[in-house]
C-alpha cells in the first residue's frame, strides 16, 4: 500500500478490499488522499466490500466530492452496500 509505484498501490488496495476485513476501512479511507487517481478509485472499490460505518462514511464523502471519477466510483460502491 505504500509502494512508490501507483499501480502497485492500486492492486494492493483492490486486494485488501476483496479480503473484506472490517479493520481495513481506515487504511482504505486513508488512500482516498493518494496522489494517484487510480489508487483513490481502487480504495473506493475496496470500501464497497466493507459493511462497516467507516466505509459508508468514506463512500458518502467521496460521493459528495468534486472529483467526477471518485463520485462515480463512490455511488457504485454505495449501491453495492445496499
Amino acid at each position: 500500500l505504500s509502494d512508490p509505484d501507483p499501480w502497485a498501490r492500486y492492486y494492493a488496495a483492490q486486494a485488501l478490499g476483496r479480503l473484506a476485513l472490517p479493520a481495513s476501512a481506515d487504511v482504505l479511507a486513508g488512500l482516498l488522499a493518494d496522489e494517484a487517481p487510480q489508487v483513490r478509485v481502487a480504495a473506493l472499490e475496496g470500501l464497497a466490500h466493507l459493511q462497516v460505518p467507516r466505509a459508508v462514511e468514506a463512500l458518502l464523502a467521496a460521493a459528495r466530492g468534486d472529483e467526477l471519477d471518485l463520485r462515480h466510483a463512490a455511488l457504485i460502491g454505495l449501491g453495492l452496500q445496499r
